[in-house]
């Protein structure tokens, strides 16, 4: 949607080639999901005030998102 485009700073297609790019070994679109590969935040959004718009961009910005294996993620929470 436009909504998503504008908080991501680029495309739904852009964004899908940006994190195609940052793979590791082994991560595709066949096993992303809750035991493959999550959709991380670097800065975790609850370091954000996401009632502020500004806020809301740099925290779904797409350079703030990154491919992460389920269990790094879980194991990295909120920090």
């Amino acid at each position: 949607s436009n909504r998503t485009s504008e908080l991501l700073g680029c495309s739904l297609q852009d964004f899908k080639l940006y994190i195609e790019s940052l793979w590791t070994k082994g991560m595709n679109w066949n096993n992303y999901g809750k035991f493959g590969w999550h959709l991380d935040h670097i800065q975790p959004c609850a370091s954000f005030d996401l009632t502020d718009p500004s806020q809301q961009k740099k925290c779904f910005h797409y350079s703030n998102i990154q491919p992460l294996w389920a269990k790094d993620n879980w194991s990295k929470g909120s920090r």
